[in-house]
């Protein structure tokens, strides 16, 4: 929490893409629900 407040964004998890999404969306819809600005994206690494 700490990197996203000082940095702007974080590291949060290592998943395969198709379970990555679905959390990133999962998360998305939870805040948006809840007024909250967290916002998550998937970035595809090698």
């Amino acid at each position: 929490m700490l990197t996203v407040h000082t940095q702007g964004a974080a590291v949060v998890g290592i998943f395969p893409r198709d379970i990555a999404e679905t959390k990133s969306e999962q998360v998305n819809q939870y805040a948006q629900e809840n007024q909250h600005p967290l916002v998550s994206t998937v970035e595809i690494t090698d």
